[in-house]
């Protein structure tokens, strides 16, 4: 388990033997699980929808060769360790890179299916407020950014499943030519290209 603390700039993306870990775990095929702070998780899912690159520039741009340990000779260590691996430090990377991307989008995954779970329980509402209290235009511009992530992960027909639903709901919601339905079905549209 990895707690992303404090989210925008963890200590563990940092750490020398964190990052070496992450890589373990990658490398042996071990589930990773990253997990936010319950305080820090509105404001993830909030950047998600707003700043999506930052996200991805902040929490996935990993730099082994530039992390720390708390000794000098554990870190010089990791550091050999890392270079004798197959791939050296751009391997390493990668594989953290890939394992917080995947857990981010793990915690989006839950954070969506929360969202439809207060929107079922209650069955009536219109607008923004779709029944449970929930902002539905926000569950919908989420489904879009999960499904970019998805996307980057070359995880496909996830992603496209994800537009789908999006882009129904906002043509229900918006209309065939509002703006935000037509970036949804850009963003389909480039998943269906990939088929051809």
């Amino acid at each position: 388990m990895l707690i992303l603390a404090p989210w925008k700039n963890p200590i563990p993306l940092r750490r020398s033997w964190c990052l070496w870990e992450i890589n373990s775990t990658i490398e042996t095929g071990s589930k990773l699980e990253v997990v936010l702070p319950k305080s820090q998780e509105d404001d993830f899912i909030d950047t998600l929808l707003n700043d999506y690159h930052a996200i991805m520039k902040n929490l996935c741009n990993i730099d082994t060769r530039n992390s720390k340990a708390g000794k000098d000779d554990e870190e010089k260590n990791i550091k050999l360790a890392v270079e004798n691996t197959n791939g050296g430090f751009q391997s390493v990377n990668s594989n953290c890179q890939m394992g917080i991307q995947s857990g981010l989008l793990e915690i989006g995954k839950r954070y969506l299916k929360e969202m439809e779970r207060k929107e079922g329980e209650e069955d009536e509402g219109d607008g923004e407020d779709g029944g449970g209290g929930i902002d539905v235009k926000k569950k919908l511009n989420l489904m879009n950014q999960l499904g970019m992530m998805l996307y980057s992960q070359g995880k496909l027909d996830e992603a496209e499943l994800l537009y789908k639903r999006a882009l129904k709901g906002k043509e229900e919601m918006l209309g065939s030519k509002h703006s935000s339905t037509l970036t949804t079905l850009l963003l389909l549209s480039s998943r269906i290209k990939q088929q051809i």
